[in-house]
């Protein structure tokens, strides 16, 4: 019994051995490199433009991708040649000047091993989205504009509904509306106020979506300022009053061939030499060499007028104010 025991163990022990040795032998195959596209989904739609995560998985790859874009299996061009295995991209959406559309595809590969790679599934490329916005050209930065003066505001806009609001701030704190709904067609007439603000610097008018509050801009700062005087308004009152009478500067024999009243007046004063004095009736921007600064003061040896009784100091100081700002027909 035990005579044939032993003959069988050793044939057994030396079968072992033996297919240990073989299997010792065998080369042992690596695990193969391979990846996985998770992002963009196939069938999402993609705005130009728009920020998307591309996103994957791998396995056996190295440490650097290549990102290639594909549209019906072509290559169109390079995403990006070289960047970290991590497993996602920050990609800014773009058909690579093909236009948008369907069928594209993004392939994600080893950027050392072309052929360790995989293709994702199709999505669609879409128009940019249109952000909503508006750019304020008018009021201009650094104008000043008259206290009570038509302002023309203009603007322009994108993706804004079709009203709009418009405010006068000063720095950002809003004074006051100027209009809660106005048409969005980027023009607007404004009677210039500054709303119990008090004149100065540091105005800026907001323009807002009446939907989307969120949607607005700003102008430029401007400055609103004391107005001008007016011809119409605070001059030719003061020539009605004093000097174009019968006797004087008005029909049929006007003095020094000067008619004051109104609807002449303006036309025989400015830049029109005086028949009378040296130099211009009115030198626009000049009083102290004007004629008639000269005559309703009495300056440079010359008789003040009006004859029989002098304006009073604020009359005169409107004519000056109105020369020195020059002389204007308003």
């Amino acid at each position: 019994m035990r005579t044939r025991l032993i003959p069988t163990l050793l044939i057994a022990a030396c079968a072992l051995f033996i297919a240990s040795c073989t299997d010792q032998g065998e080369p042992v195959a690596p695990a193969p490199c391979v990846f996985d596209l998770t992002d963009p989904a196939g069938g999402s739609e993609l705005p130009t433009a728009s920020s998307v995560l591309i996103r994957w998985t791998s396995a056996e790859a190295g440490d650097s991708v290549a990102l290639e874009l594909h549209q019906d299996s072509a290559k169109l061009c390079d995403i990006a040649q070289r960047t970290e295995n991590d497993g996602e991209y920050l990609w800014t959406v773009s058909s690579c000047e093909t236009g948008v559309g369907e069928g594209f595809s993004i392939r994600v590969a080893d950027a050392d091993d072309p052929s360790c790679g995989t293709t994702g599934d199709d999505f669609t490329i879409a128009a940019e989205i249109e952000t909503c916005g508006f750019a304020i050209t008018q009021p201009a930065a650094g104008g000043d504009f008259s206290l009570g003066a038509i302002l023309e505001i203009n603007w322009s806009s994108t993706a804004a509904s079709s009203t709009v609001l418009l405010e006068l701030h000063r720095g950002r704190a809003k004074l006051c509306d100027i209009a809660v709904v106005a048409l969005n067609d980027g023009v607007f007439d404004w009677a210039v106020d500054d709303c119990g603000a008090g004149l100065g610097e540091g105005f800026m008018i907001r323009v807002a979506d009446t939907e989307d509050a969120s949607c607005e801009s700003f102008s430029e700062p401007f400055g609103i300022i004391t107005p001008p005087t007016s011809f119409a308004n605070d001059i030719q009152p003061i020539f009605n009053g004093s000097c174009a009478t019968e006797a004087c500067h008005s029909v049929p024999f006007p003095a020094c061939g000067l008619d004051l009243s109104a609807g002449l007046s303006y036309s025989q004063l400015v830049e029109i030499a005086a028949q009378c004095d040296p130099g211009l009736r009115v030198d626009p921007g000049e009083p102290t060499t004007s004629a008639l600064y000269n005559r309703v003061t009495g300056s440079g040896g010359v008789s003040q007028m009006p004859l029989g009784g002098s304006l009073g100091p604020q009359d005169i100081e409107k004519i000056r104010v109105w020369i020195a700002e020059g002389a204007l027909d308003n």
